[in-house]
Order: structure tokens, then C-alpha cells, then sequence
């Protein structure tokens, strides 16, 4: 059998599945999600019915971000690790968006490839895989 014989999918290639979103939120186009470990931008809505969107696994997308770890603000610098918290909470008084620097609450994600400073919160650039 050739190599071709044995690939499935493509690295990036993009899947209909249902995610894993924070508690009582129904995705949208441009949304972060987590399926198992395996970080994914939302390229579809959210079907209310069947809970399945379409979801590519790589890639560098804008994301609302915000600076905070698991007890205060915590600036953000290119190449810093991000991470998914499908609960996320109020750090230094400002509700967190999914994707933070707070390792303790969330999964790896990515990398920020821009800067945030300590407690902001602002649409970055973010590498995943």
C-alpha cells in the first residue's frame, strides 16, 4: 500500500464534530473550542440541534484574549502559552474570556503572537495546533 492509502486527514483538514464550549454557550463563526485535547477554531455556527460545527485544528486566528492567570494580571508576550478555560471566571475583577494565561483552570491552546498588557483584554493573533 502507498503512504496515501494509510492518511485520513490532512494536517488542518477540517471536521464536522461537536466541540467543547464553556458551560451554556452555543458557538459561533470565529469561536474558540476544544475537542478532547486538540484546540480548533469555529469556521461554522453551532447547530442548535446536534451540537456540531465544523472546526479546522490549525492555523494562526484572531482571538479575544485576556491577560490574567489564576489569580492575577499576567501580560502576555509573543510566544507565551495560552490556554482554554471552558469555565471561565472574574480575575482582578474583570470577567475572563476563554482564552487566558492561566494554566491552573484551562488546557494548552497556543501561542499569543502579540502582546497584551498585564489584565487587558484585546483580539490577538493565535497560533494553534
Amino acid at each position: 500500500m502507498a503512504l496515501v492509502d494509510y492518511i485520513g486527514f490532512e494536517l488542518g483538514e477540517q471536521l464536522g464534530l461537536k466541540p467543547t464550549l464553556p458551560t451554556g454557550n452555543t458557538g459561533k463563526v470565529g469561536d474558540p473550542a476544544m475537542f478532547g485535547r486538540a484546540p480548533a477554531v469555529m469556521k461554522t455556527n453551532q447547530d442548535a440541534t446536534t451540537g456540531q460545527t465544523t472546526l479546522k485544528f490549525n492555523g494562526v486566528h484572531k482571538f479575544v484574549v485576556q491577560a490574567v492567570d489564576a489569580s492575577a494580571g499576567a501580560a502576555i508576550a509573543p510566544g507565551d502559552d495560552l490556554y482554554f478555560d471552558p469555565t471561565p471566571g472574574t480575575t482582578s475583577g474583570v470577567a475572563n474570556p476563554y482564552i487566558n494565561k492561566d494554566a491552573t483552570n484551562g488546557r494548552f491552546f497556543g501561542q499569543a503572537m502579540e502582546a497584551v498588557t498585564s489584565a487587558g483584554k484585546q483580539a490577538i493573533y493565535v497560533r494553534f495546533v
